[in-house]
């Protein structure tokens, strides 16, 4: 019976294709909607959370707002290391300069750090080496640079470079290492070149024309990685070292951040799903309409097949699977578009590739049946009430 059921479904669909297909409409932008929005959504702020883990998710930056006019030294920095769950720490001074090599020149980040900086940032060298004690205690003007640095201003490989001489700000330094090239990076995600290039901390004091070695920012990692106690533990030494002041300095957790774009990507997603949710519902009341006509057109065929015999759950479910085959029909349309139009978009995305996730298709699936069913009820039961010598009495 199920069979025959299916069947006649199969064929009252295709024998009236344009309307079967305008019916469906409805369920295919819906699904559309779903799975690209919530495709699209979850995307871009994958890719921006994988940029943002790349800025240093393994440890935590401190920016002191008010010293109290007893400024940070780098001594009482480093007497803070061991402490508990804070392992290595690095002042962190920044010159946005200009570095120049031969006919090249390129405005780059230019971070003032210490040998520690390496480890709590997980950096990694190509060639070469990275900086040395002695370095910070003599002011050395040596760089470490980017890959991208090495690629547009020195134009040469990573093992030519060491020992070249570029300039920054006028001022020249020796290169004596080369970073390897960083994956999904900020800069690759909005189409920036990163030229970034880390010389002494006292070398950058110096070439910032500050003249103070008092520090404002620096980095630490935490035993074990975990940031969490790290962060309350700086906290207290911080507001007791600015005499009780917890707003005297701030400091970022990239974990925390990371929540956040986590409850952003969830919130979007369900934002967007619910709009794309009324376009399954609008699709629904089309099944439903459209089924009522057909409920409507085939009263003498429910007439003729109840005098030969047939049940009310017979008529029930001949007109329940045909509403729910035309929603899934809509549905599998849908889901092959989205497909195609995730494809389309990933080629035309830079760094950034969109997904049909599983789940979001099973979702869109689960969806589209659960309108059809509802919306295709009322219409088959309203086929299965009708009492034979009725239906065979109608004219219309």
């Amino acid at each position: 019976m199920l069979i025959q059921s299916i069947k006649m479904a199969w064929e009252s669909i295709t024998s009236n294709k344009m309307r079967s297909f305008l019916t469906m409409l409805g369920i295919i932008i819906g699904v559309f909607a779903l799975v690209v929005l919530v495709s699209i959504v979850s995307g871009a702020t994958g890719s921006i959370t994988d940029a943002v883990a790349g800025l240093g998710s393994d440890s935590l930056n401190v920016t002191v707002i008010d010293d109290k006019g007893a400024a940070l030294t780098l001594s009482e920095l480093r007497s803070w290391a061991g402490q508990g769950s804070i392992d290595r720490l690095s002042p962190t001074s920044t010159v946005n300069a200009t570095v120049r090599c031969r006919h090249n020149s390129e405005n780059a980040n230019i971070y003032g750090v210490v040998p520690e900086y390496m480890d709590i940032e997980g950096l990694e060298l190509a060639a070469g080496r990275f900086l040395k004690e002695p370095d910070i205690t003599n002011s050395t003007n040596v760089i470490v640079v980017s890959e991208a640095m090495l690629t547009d201003i020195l134009s040469t490989s990573a093992a030519s470079a060491l020992g070249s001489t570029v300039r920054v700000n006028g001022v020249p330094y020796e290169v004596i290492g080369v970073l390897a090239e960083e994956e999904d990076s900020t800069a690759s995600l909005f189409r920036m070149t990163n030229y970034t290039g880390y010389i002494p901390y006292s070398s950058a004091i110096r070439l910032s024309g500050l003249g103070t070695h008092s520090i404002t920012t620096f980095s630490l990692s935490a035993v074990g990685g975990d940031l969490d106690t790290a962060e309350k533990e700086i906290g207290e030494i911080l507001t007791e070292r600015f005499e009780g002041d917890s707003e005297a300095f701030y400091v970022m957790n990239f974990n925390s951040v990371m929540g956040v774009m986590s409850d952003i990507n969830g919130t979007l997603s369900l934002l967007m799903g619910g709009v794309a949710g009324i376009s399954l519902l609008v699709g629904g009341i089309g099944i439903m309409n459209i089924m009522l006509v057909s409920v409507t057109e085939r009263t003498k065929e429910i007439g003729i097949r109840k005098a030969i015999g047939a049940d009310r759950k017979t008529i029930l479910l001949q007109f329940l699977i045909e509403g729910l085959m035309v929603s899934i029909l809509g549905c599998i349309i849908g889901l092959i578009l989205s497909w195609i139009a995730l494809r389309f978009v990933t080629s035309l995305a830079n760094n950034i590739t969109f997904r049909l996730d599983p789940k979001v298709g099973l979702l869109a699936a689960g969806f589209s049946l659960g309108i059809g069913l509802i919306f295709g009820l009322y219409p088959a039961n309203k086929a299965a009430s009708k009492k034979p010598i009725d239906a065979l009495r109608y004219n219309g």
